[in-house]
């Protein structure tokens, strides 16, 4: 009777021992499966967290690059802009000056060729050399530059032969009177004289 009161109550435990085992062993997989569950929620937040930053570092290089290049487009436009103004406006600044200097060369060159016979002023076609007929010189003439005493002064003058020993002369500032002359002697071999005074004070010579 006693034998078998201890062989139950052996059962007893070994069954609650195995209930308990069982229980156990839910509790250890239930464990193990949220610890699982945890850990791929996790991983998959790291990983999305991990895409979105390589997304966003990846637009935010690819807007870098845009910026760059359309700095560099901006940078490329306004120098390529800016050497075409520079070369449109010293194009035409050169043009002007060089309108401005022919424009002077020219009005120097006028200038240069406007003597006076006395009180007339007259253009010269040229203060050095042989010119052929034309509307003025309808038998042509020889110029060239020389010195003559002029009311007491020596002045620069241009004389010119042209034909029967008379010698014009040309001053830049008027006179009160023409100073040309007419030399009666061998007149061809003064045409050139640099010094006309003694030519012009010489007893052959004729003064108006």
């Amino acid at each position: 009777m006693q034998a078998k009161k201890i062989y139950n109550g052996d059962k007893t435990m070994k069954h609650g021992s195995r209930k308990h085992s069982k229980r156990l062993l839910f509790t250890s997989v239930l464990a193990i499966v949220v610890i699982l569950a945890v850990g791929f929620y996790l991983i998959g937040n790291a990983n999305s967290n991990k895409d979105e930053s390589n997304s966003d570092n990846s637009t935010s290089v690819t807007m870098s690059h845009i910026s760059r290049s359309t700095n560099q487009q901006e940078s490329k436009y306004s120098t390529t802009s800016n050497s075409q103004q520079e070369s449109k406006y010293s194009t035409t600044s050169n043009s002007q000056q060089e309108v401005s200097q022919s424009s002077s060369q020219s009005s120097t060159n006028n200038n240069s060729l406007i003597y006076y016979n006395g009180q007339t002023k007259v253009k010269l076609p040229t203060t050095d050399g042989t010119i052929d007929p034309q509307e003025n010189w309808p038998n042509g003439a020889s110029f060239w530059t020389a010195t003559l005493t002029i009311d007491g002064k020596k002045e620069n003058v241009v004389a010119t032969y042209a034909r029967q020993g008379y010698f014009a002369i040309f001053t830049k500032e008027p006179t009160n009177k023409p100073q040309g002359f007419t030399y009666n002697g061998d007149y061809l071999s003064h045409i050139g004289d640099k010094d006309l005074d003694p030519l012009a004070s010489s007893s052959k010579t004729v003064r108006y």
